[in-house]
């Protein structure tokens, strides 16, 4: 089970800005394939269109990742601010995030995530890769101690048109804000990537203000790259 390391983790939660926005772009492929949810997710609040996507031609059928076996991560989101079809294409978005992070491949390319050569990331908490992991899957965020295994996500919709920002949260929080100008033009898995991101923020990790070469290999960062490569690899 996944070992606590309570006051490392205060001493870096009151250490870390109050506000993380984060502006990085993030390159994802423009092929949607098409997922069946009544059957492939038993998600049937998410009555997605088939064959959304950025592109007219007919929608291809997902190849879906490796379940894991034993408790997975539900996904519990609420949305403000919100039109329908950008509530439609969130939906779209958690339901295939649900896929890949309760898969295989997740758990493995987290295990075997490397910095500087080790396998480890960068700002790490002091936690192993396994223990990231097991965080991740807990749901125990550093605002609701719970273990619940649930990602609890609470997302508003804002839109600055000069802004390079896609999202931004704050520590006293657990609601997330997402850019519609970035939103909009977004695939299902950039989207899934930055909803990730956020809530890596959530389970208390952090990343630094400025583009440093470490900050790819940082939690927030290297798990929302994980969850981009597995969308777009479905």
């Amino acid at each position: 089970m996944m070992r606590t390391k309570t006051k490392i983790n205060s001493v870096l939660f009151l250490a870390f800005i109050s506000l993380i926005s984060c502006n990085d772009s993030i390159i994802s492929k423009t092929k949607v394939c098409s997922i069946d949810y009544e059957n492939d997710l038993e998600l049937h609040d998410a009555s997605i269109a088939e064959g959304v996507g950025l592109d007219n031609e007919a929608p291809v059928e997902c190849q879906l990742p490796t379940p894991i076996v034993g408790s997975q991560l539900s996904i519990n989101i609420v949305l403000q601010n919100f039109n329908e079809q950008q509530t439609i294409k969130m939906n779209d978005a958690i339901g295939r995030l649900r896929l890949v992070i309760n898969s295989e491949e997740f758990k493995e390319r987290v295990l075997s995530h490397t910095f500087k050569g080790e396998r480890t990331f960068s700002l790490n908490l002091g936690l192993t890769n396994e223990e990231v992991y097991e965080r991740i899957m807990s749901g125990v965020e550093v605002l609701n101690r719970e273990l619940d295994y649930e990602m609890d996500v609470d997302v508003t919709m804002y839109y600055a048109r000069l802004s390079s920002v896609v999202g931004y949260t704050y520590r006293d929080t657990i609601r997330t804000w997402f850019n519609s100008k970035y939103f909009n033009v977004f695939t299902p898995a950039q989207i899934s990537a930055n909803v990730t991101h956020e809530w890596m923020h959530k389970l208390g990790f952090g990343h630094t203000s400025n583009n440093s070469s470490s900050r790819p290999y940082t939690v927030p960062y290297g798990i929302g790259g994980i969850i981009l490569d597995l969308v777009d690899d479905m």
